[in-house]
């Protein structure tokens, strides 16, 4: 007899299966990302959609925010839920005054031979960032700056201005940045985080992400002060994550990521095993931040060769998804849970090598099931084009959504351990459609196409230049733009074996194989790390050997590490291992792509206002020898300082 709960979920699962949901059938040959493949073909589905909210006078919709209806955005071009961030210009009523602070120096923190700890480096981009008040940070010097700790944004109002750095910019890594506060704007900056294995930094050993937006529960009494708010990211690029690149995580009420890179997220360097995905949008599991409380906007992004969690919602209140190009993902590119409110739209999603050929994989968006505990999505889906809707003429809907469920048996082939359910407006009832979008701040939105152009010709760090990280991807999508080499209208062709097409991970660096330790039924939490970097010359079975002897486990079958290694290398069904050839950043691939440089002459500024001669004198119109950078010539909202940063980004 089956358990009461069993037949409960039985009988759910029986009832979700209407007319309008599509079983994703298996086919022969196909493989999922635990083997089992899926195909549908479904009729079109009723959707209607309706013109959105109006927007009030500075564009944003539905927002909490106090005061956000008297504010100007953070820059002429800021758009979304972070869009009026005040940044260094502050408030304005505070009893400190805005302030430029300049680093000069791409040290970090270096350790006080007196006490032992470790101190900031006078100069340094941490010490403009542990300041307080209202700031403008700028960049006397270009390179690296290697970090030697999570660098934390606590103090509010600040711009940091990575395009005001000489050649060849500004390159945050090693570790990743943190935004625990209001009022955030940064502009043109590169995180590129890496492990130090050559310095003996263990794996785990430090913060995974690129950036990690999160605030402690203790910190916040009132969540409309104390919560991170009006936080702006706009042309950064981001890449070489250890686990996800940007980690959305507790207290976040209003952010946007603009015209941002969300790339090349490393399959190496987890404990767990190979990880390599974007952006996640979270909540711890318990606490009492409501789920229902991040407003995001991610529009004009580029995600490429992330395994997915491109994004990847669980608790949001919205976030608004527009306009942005997803490449070449290892799964279902975004996924979104929970009850969060999707804006899906005029997006493009280019397939690449690591994209399977069965339609789950193809689909644009996973979603959670209706059986889950934590609810379902609700999606405004329109305009999007990818491997499964490729013309305009299509329902929008043909985009690809699924769900998946556990198999029992009942309704799917026993063989297979989970059932995938297509998606369709209205299915079950319209569970998770959105017939108009959900409120969101004023994003201008292209068409799909126009949208991809626009963001391989703009996205990403592109001051002083792009970087050989970003040039390199971007030149590779533009051929893959203009040689359609997954069409499969050139007989013959293999794009497999095309040097121009790049796969999942990094792709600067040492290359290295790794051994993947992977038990099976095994919690991938449990017995840590899974995953060795092999010796230039060492075997196969030495790797084996070393990492199994390195662990201290109990599996469910009662055999212990290290002293059942042997038999648990005896037995390759139950403990399977994969051997993969990966590329590694390291210090050294650091150096070589960010020399660092402080032999730029600074512009001519006589009165050291932060403003050139030449800018004061032409543009603003006002005296070079006067210091009125923090002044508002024009009266437009906007500081002198802020005028001269915003025509220095465009």
């Amino acid at each position: 007899m089956k358990h009461p709960v069993a037949v409960i979920i039985l009988i759910l699962c029986a009832a979700a299966l209407e007319p309008s949901t599509q079983l994703l059938a298996q086919l022969p040959g196909e493989s999922g990302e635990d083997g089992h493949g899926v195909s549908s073909v479904s009729p079109h589905g009723a959707d209607v959609g309706l013109p959105g909210p109006e927007p009030d006078a500075v564009g944003r919709v539905g927002s909490g925010s106090t005061g956000a209806q008297n504010r100007i955005p953070a820059f002429p071009g800021a758009q979304g839920f972070g869009s009026v961030s005040y940044g260094g210009r502050g408030p304005g009523g505070l009893s400190a005054t805005p302030r430029i602070i300049y680093v000069t120096t791409l040290e970090d923190q270096v350790r006080d031979p007196v006490t032992g700890h470790m101190v900031t480096v006078p100069g340094s981009l941490r010490a403009a960032i542990e300041a307080t008040g209202p700031r403008f940070v700028m960049f006397r010097v270009g390179g690296a700056i290697v970090l030697k700790s999570l660098l934390e944004i606590r103090n509010p109002h600040i711009t940091i201005a990575g395009q005001t750095a000489p050649s060849p910019g500004i390159a945050i890594c090693g570790r990743g940045l943190g935004v625990a506060t209001r009022e955030v704007v940064i502009r043109h900056l590169r995180f590129r985080p890496f492990i130090d294995e050559a310095a003996g930094e263990p794996l785990g050993g430090h913060q995974h992400d690129d950036a990690l937006i999160s605030k402690r529960d203790s910190e916040v009494q009132n969540p409309d002060t104390d919560a991170v708010s009006n936080v702006v990211f706009d042309h950064c690029s981001f890449s070489w994550s250890i686990d996800e690149t940007i980690d959305i995580y507790n207290w976040v009420r209003e952010l946007t990521f603009q015209w941002c890179t969300f790339t090349e997220a490393s399959l190496y360097g987890h404990v767990e095993g190979p990880q390599g995905t974007g952006v996640l949008v979270n909540l711890p599991p318990t606490g009492p931040c409501p789920r229902n409380f991040t407003r995001l906007t991610i529009h004009h992004c580029l995600f490429a060769h992330n395994s997915n969690r491109n994004p990847r919602v669980i608790f949001a209140d919205v976030v608004d998804f527009r306009n942005n190009v997803i490449y070449n993902w290892g799964r279902t590119p975004s996924q979104f849970y929970g009850t969060a409110r999707i804006n899906y739209i005029g997006n493009y999603l280019l397939a690449g090598l690591d994209v399977g050929s069965y339609v789950r994989a193809q689909s644009a968006i996973e979603v959670s099931s209706p059986l889950d505990v934590n609810g379902t999505p609700r999606l405004f889906v329109r305009d999007n084009l990818g491997i499964l809707r490729t013309s305009a003429q299509q329902h929008d809907w043909d985009i690809g959504v699924y769900y998946s469920i556990r198999n029992d048996g009942t309704i799917c082939p026993p063989n297979i351990s989970n059932c995938y359910f297509e998606v369709r407006p209205d299915t079950l009832g319209g569970l998770y459609r959105l017939v108009v979008p959900a409120f969101a701040a004023t994003v201008t939105t292209d068409p799909p196409e126009t949208a991809r152009d626009r963001v391989l010709q703009h996205a990403g760090a592109t001051l002083p230049a792009r970087d050989a990280v970003d040039q390199a991807l971007f030149d590779e999508l533009a051929y893959v733009v203009a040689a359609r080499p997954f069409s499969g209208t050139n007989p013959g062709y293999d794009p497999a074996t095309d040097a121009r097409l790049r796969r999942l991970g990094p792709h600067h660096g040492e290359v290295a194989r790794v051994l993947f330790f992977n038990p099976v039924f095994v919690s991938s939490h449990v017995c840590t790390p899974r995953t060795i970097r092999l010796d230039p010359f060492q075997t196969i079975l030495s790797g084996q050997i070393e990492l199994l002897q390195g662990l201290n486990c109990t599996f469910p079958d009662n055999l212990t590490l290290p002293d059942d290694y042997l038999e648990i290398l005896a037995r390759p069904a139950a403990y399977p291992w994969s051997l993969d050839t990966r590329v590694i950043p390291e210090a050294r691939t650091i150096a070589g792509l960010y020399p660092a440089n402080y032999n730029t002459p600074p512009r001519i500024d006589s009165d050291q206002d932060g403003i050139p001669n030449p800018y004061e004198s032409i543009t603003l119109h006002t005296n070079p020898f006067v210091a009125d950078s923090l002044l508002d010539q024009d009266g437009d909202g906007y500081l002198n300082i802020e005028e001269y940063l915003n025509d220095l980004a465009d």
